[in-house]
């Protein structure tokens, strides 16, 4: 059996790159968290293979791509953009599986959620930049090897299992409209007590200008008045900004580091991984919840997935 597993992309896809779980702690430099949108799949597809939890993998948005497997290898598939085949034949969610070699790896336009997730059992040939692979939007030649085209190559080495293969509980559900927790934010109180309870009582509708940045919503803050300058401050994956249109703006992982708009609400950890799966067309309301509350969740979320500590 080679010691190198080499997989060759024979089309890319809407938009498949190598990621892992972003570069923390550069933020103050400008740089964005970036990393997988859904980390909780992520991490659940690494384990599956036992891969560690920072390790590389493919994410795959919406159309994914057609994969030429050379060598036999071991693959775990999580996530919602996610309806793979190889050699034409059904694979299951959640479960490692192990490929022969001479196949293609297939994934059809999902159903539901909009981002999946393909790890590969291995230690991955590819090059980072501050600690991680993750391609930024704006500097795509810092991770050139994180951006698949057609023809590339994927090289993937083989190596014991440095991390325990456990059950998981698979999210398979990603409905059409979501109720979202969120803490207020630094300037929610720049609102109308009306405003504020528009906000919190609203079916907003997620627009067709979604991307790795954020989302933005199609329905506006009535009666909000957001008018007066705005000194930019700092942002992360989560706030909730509110445009001078009204409209609110969901950032992701890819996001700038400050921002010139109020930051009304800030969306608590556990949920960004549901935000990830949103498609245009769906919608969401917001749910206020406390800080104490909000820290509880988060660790228990940070505890069943086990975050590695920065």
């Amino acid at each position: 059996m080679a010691e190198v597993i080499t997989l060759q992309f024979m089309k890319p896809g809407m938009q498949t790159l190598v990621q892992d779980l972003g570069r923390a702690g550069c933020q103050a430099f400008g740089v964005p968290v970036g990393g997988a949108l859904d980390r909780g799949a992520a991490i659940t597809a690494n384990r599956l293979v036992g891969n560690p939890p920072t390790s590389p993998l493919l994410e795959i948005a919406l159309a994914g791509p057609d994969i030429a497997v050379h060598d036999a290898c071991t693959v775990a598939i999580t996530g919602g953009a996610t309806r793979p085949m190889y050699n034409s034949q059904p694979l299951p969610l959640g479960k490692p599986v192990s490929l022969e070699a001479g196949g293609v790896l297939t994934f059809a336009y999902p159903q539901e959620g909009s981002h999946g997730y393909l790890a590969v059992g291995g230690e991955w040939e590819v090059s980072g930049w501050l600690g991680s692979v993750s391609p930024l939007l704006y500097s795509p030649e810092v991770t050139p090897g994180s951006r698949p085209v057609r023809g590339s190559f994927l090289k993937i080495h083989r190596r014991p299992s440095t991390f325990d293969v456990r059950p998981v509980t698979l999210t398979t559900d990603y409905p059409d409209h979501l109720e979202i927790a969120v803490v207020p934010g630094p300037e929610l109180n720049r609102l109308p007590a009306t405003s504020i309870q528009v906000l919190f009582s609203e079916r907003f509708t997620v627009g067709r200008h979604i991307n790795r940045m954020g989302i933005r919503l199609e329905e506006s803050v009535r009666r909000a008045s957001v008018s007066k300058p705005f000194i930019s401050s700092g942002v992360v994956p989560g706030t909730v900004q509110l445009t001078r249109s009204g409209k609110p703006v969901i950032l992701l992982a890819d996001a700038q580091t400050t921002g010139g708009y109020p930051r009304i609400l800030q969306v608590i950890t556990p949920e960004l991984d549901r935000l990830a799966q949103v498609r245009p067309g769906n919608t969401l309301s917001f749910r206020q919840m406390t800080h104490e509350r909000a820290t509880e969740l988060t660790v228990a979320y940070l505890e069943r997935y086990q975050f590695p500590v920065p």
